[in-house]
């Protein structure tokens, strides 16, 4: 199959996103569910609101697009993404496709042991952290210190001499209901 043939598929898919269940829901919905929020003194965080109508608009076509064109002289019409960073399934995707390969190819080592640490907060506190940045990555720094602490103290009782630990983070925001949940986990990569 030709590098063209591929273009086309991925294209010719894209619009299929419109007729999934979970579009279908927001699009009827969004309006009733803010206007509700709003109505029980509980409204929606802009960022959550504009993370939905980012997704609705994901890859419309007349809210901007670029024209993709082969050399077989294939011609075809390309919408921008939402890029959104917690919602649409098709650029969250994308974005962790692309973060996993980034870090296989460019930041992690390969002939190193990894070993995941999981941080999973009382539901009380996860609503404390909910909106707040400052607070969700000062109980990131408390965890990530106390697991580099305790690598450290294994690796010198190992014989490794100034070790220095690694780590790659996700807090994962949503739980399997899809409910929000800030965080619901931090998900933590080590070197071991």
């Amino acid at each position: 199959m030709s590098a063209c043939a591929h273009a086309r598929l991925a294209a010719d898919a894209l619009p299929a996103k419109r007729t999934t269940v979970l579009f279908r829901a927001v699009q009827a919905h969004l309006e009733t569910f803010l206007a509700g929020a709003e109505a029980a003194g509980t409204p929606v965080p802009a960022f959550v609101e504009r993370e939905l109508r980012d997704y609705l608009a994901c890859r419309d076509l007349t809210k901007g697009f670029c024209r993709v064109r082969c050399a077989c002289g294939h011609e075809t019409l390309l919408g921008f993404p939402c890029r959104g960073r917690g919602f649409c399934p098709t650029c969250t995707g994308r974005r962790m496709n692309e973060t996993a390969a980034n870090l296989v190819d460019r930041v992690l080592a390969r002939d190193v042991p990894y070993r995941q640490w999981v941080l999973s907060l009382p539901f009380g506190l996860r609503r404390l952290l909910a909106n707040n940045g400052d607070l969700c990555t000062a109980v990131l720094g408390v965890f990530i210190r106390k697991v580099f602490a305790w690598l450290r103290r294994k690796a010198r009782r190992l014989g490794v001499k100034d070790p220095a630990p690694g780590a790659v983070v996700a807090i994962q925001r949503a739980n399997a209901a899809i409910q929000r949940e800030s965080p619901a986990d931090y998900r933590s990569l080590l070197l071991h």
